[in-house]
């Protein structure tokens, strides 16, 4: 009886865990629609699809902080907003 209970809790923990990781990926996505200038209330359902590709990205990174760690998520998310910001900052105009 033992061992299925502790089958069961298992099972529990790694669902919660799915679920949490989902919970905090659409926190994250939506954290990043104000990232859109002149943010319009009305059109709140068409920024939840163009805030996929941060659900996305929240789910990798969310990921990659359960297998590495704190610091490599971080890093990575550095990395994918540098890759953008980074030449902005080097070009005039």
């Amino acid at each position: 009886m033992y061992k299925f209970s502790d089958f069961i809790y298992n099972k529990l923990i790694r669902l919660q865990n799915k679920l949490l990781l989902i919970f905090t990926s659409i926190g994250f996505a939506l954290l990043h629609i104000f990232n859109f200038s002149h943010f319009q209330f009305f059109l709140f359902p068409i920024y939840l699809i163009y805030i996929l590709p941060q659900f996305f990205l929240g789910l990798i990174l969310g990921i990659v902080r359960l297998k590495n760690g704190f610091f490599w998520s971080v890093l990575l998310h550095i990395l994918i907003n540098g890759s953008v910001t980074w030449p902005k900052l080097f070009t005039h105009g």
